[in-house]
């Protein structure tokens, strides 16, 4: 092809198709072939080379949308019930969220999806505390800047902590564990993390 500085794309287009027609006229060309631009710049010179292909198809990538499970454990782990004088407590369990997670989600937004997805109110995302905990202890305190695929998962569970009216001096958060003398590959489940309490000192 001719020198394509300074003319207008659309001819030196027609010049590529031109002469690819020249070579490949069919009905399936006119009918399923389309025209590709790609640009080229030189790193050296700053030259810059345009190309005009023909294609058939195109690969694009397909977005699979991944999931990543957090374990959200409200502040007060029992609720107070009074029924006619008496006074009991319901267990406040553990809920667990599958969020949608990309290569850019930070744990801000986390936070953000789990007020929106359990509705919960007069919540801020600042009194939400996101830790790697396994056998009832912390391995890892996260900030909101962390981003997911930061986050380890496998080794234990990824908590959502609600603490309200955190400050700089009380980051600290102690969590009861009940311990049981029975231990088997399943024994931290879910029903063992709602028995953990987190308390400020």
């Amino acid at each position: 092809m001719s020198d394509t500085e300074n003319r207008p794309d659309h001819v030196v287009a027609k010049e590529y198709w031109d002469g690819f027609l020249a070579r490949n006229a069919s009905i399936i060309v006119d009918l399923m072939y389309g025209q590709l631009k790609s640009t080229v710049t030189c790193l050296t010179c700053g030259r810059v080379a345009n190309a005009f292909d023909p294609y058939l198809s195109v690969c694009l990538p397909i977005i699979k949308e991944e999931k990543m499970t957090f374990n959200y454990a409200p502040f007060r782990s029992h609720s107070k019930i009074e029924d006619d004088g008496e006074v009991s407590y319901d267990l406040n369990p553990v809920v667990v969220l599958d969020l949608t997670v990309g290569k850019n989600i930070k744990l801000s937004d986390i936070k953000a999806a789990t007020i929106s997805e359990m509705g919960l109110q007069n919540v801020r995302r600042e009194d939400l505390v996101v830790v790697s905990q396994k056998s009832g202890r912390i391995n890892e305190i996260y900030d909101d800047a962390t981003k997911c695929d930061d986050v380890v998962e496998g080794h234990g569970y990824t908590m959502i902590y609600h603490v309200p009216g955190k400050t700089a001096e009380t980051q600290l958060v102690e969590f009861n564990w009940f311990k049981y003398q029975k231990r088997t590959k399943k024994s931290f489940t879910v029903d063992r993390i709602e028995k953990s309490v987190p308390r400020l000192f």
